[in-house]
């Protein structure tokens, strides 16, 4: 596929604008397992927590090798059967929904080079931002939150479509209301399969963020994937000159 001016530019989410890592995801286990104790008769919140984060871990795998999306109610069943129940009483999904959604948005935190990244870049590009995250909402609500969702062209997110990166149909559900083609963007991401490999496949140049990666998920940080990005950054705010030297080359 050619390659024209890069025209867009688009952001995975998670580890690339903001950390999200083992402190995040912690933080969302203990939540998931004070929900599960409060529904499931047996279960010791704290000692449950470590439980969630594999089996939170098994879902993302499988996910990443289907390319389906993980469901609330996937994870509500799967929780509830690792506590010892055949199924998720009723109401427990909805209630672990409402849960971590707020939680999501309380964990996470804006770096301060992200808004004036964004801004240095936006006039010159048009920005797009595709996330793997099962709740769409208190993603978005979080984007609003921190004021990027208004340096965005689009937003999408994994949850709404049913598909994850490295999918092409995810990059697809991005591509398709930017009005862009595969050749004209740069996808910036910290997981090497999913982001790099998935949007290198589409035929997009790729920028690999390491800023977050010292905390990173173990399937973030540990992550492989089949192609070299086009270019390696160890900070967000490397990326305006980056994007000028991949421009000039």
């Amino acid at each position: 596929m050619s390659r024209g001016r890069i025209r867009f530019v688009l952001f995975d989410y998670g580890n690339t604008l903001v950390p999200y890592g083992r402190r995040e995801a912690a933080v969302l286990d203990r939540v998931l397992a004070d929900a599960v104790a409060r529904w499931i008769p047996g279960v010791e919140a704290a000692a449950f927590a470590s439980a969630v984060g594999r089996v939170k871990d098994g879902l993302i795998r499988g996910a990443l090798r289907s390319g389906e999306e993980v469901a609330n109610g996937d994870l509500a069943l799967a929780l509830a059967r690792e506590a010892g129940a055949p199924a998720a009483p009723p109401g427990m999904a909805a209630d672990l929904e409402a849960r971590v959604s707020r939680a999501f948005v309380d964990v996470l935190r804006l770096p301060p080079d992200v808004l004036p990244v964004l801004d240095s870049i936006k006039n010159r590009y048009t920005l797009g931002l595709l996330s793997n995250w099962y709740l769409p909402a208190p993603l978005h609500r979080s984007l609003e939150a921190f004021g990027i969702r208004s340096r965005l062209a689009a937003a999408v997110v994994s949850g709404e479509i049913g598909r994850v990166k490295p999918h092409r149909s995810a990059f697809e559900a991005l591509l398709r209301p930017l009005g862009a083609s595969p050749g004209e963007c740069a996808f910036v991401g910290d997981n090497l399969h999913a982001d790099i490999e998935g949007a290198a496949a589409l035929g997009m140049r790729t920028i690999h963020t390491r800023e977050w990666i010292g905390g990173a998920l173990d399937g973030d940080a540990g992550a492989s994937g089949s192609a070299a990005p086009d270019r390696v950054i160890d900070r967000l705010a490397d990326l305006p000159s980056v994007l000028e030297g991949m421009e000039a080359a």
